[in-house]
């Protein structure tokens, strides 16, 4: 069982991943975006990407998210092999 402050830490970096793959999509920083995308993925230990679909659908979500704009940003984070790690965020 989490404690309150566990589960807001969780709940904080569940946000950061979808604000950093939202803001992967759109931007032109999407090496930066993919590097905390991945980050996020490690430190909150998600497998695959049905896991991470599951954290991005409890935000804004709708299915035309999944263009191939979507699909190609995601592809570049699966490709560069998941090289975030936890001490890329510092609380």
């Amino acid at each position: 069982m989490m404690c309150g402050t566990d589960a807001l830490r969780k709940r904080d970096l569940e946000m950061m991943l979808w604000v950093s793959f939202v803001a992967g999509i759109h931007s032109k920083e999407k090496d930066y975006f993919g590097g905390l995308l991945s980050s996020a993925i490690v430190y909150l230990g998600l497998d695959n990407p049905g896991s991470v679909e599951g954290v991005l659908r409890g935000y804004v979500w709708t299915d035309g998210m999944q263009g191939s704009e979507c699909v190609g940003f995601w592809q570049g984070v699966a490709d560069a092999g998941g090289k975030g790690s936890e001490e890329e965020f510092v609380f």
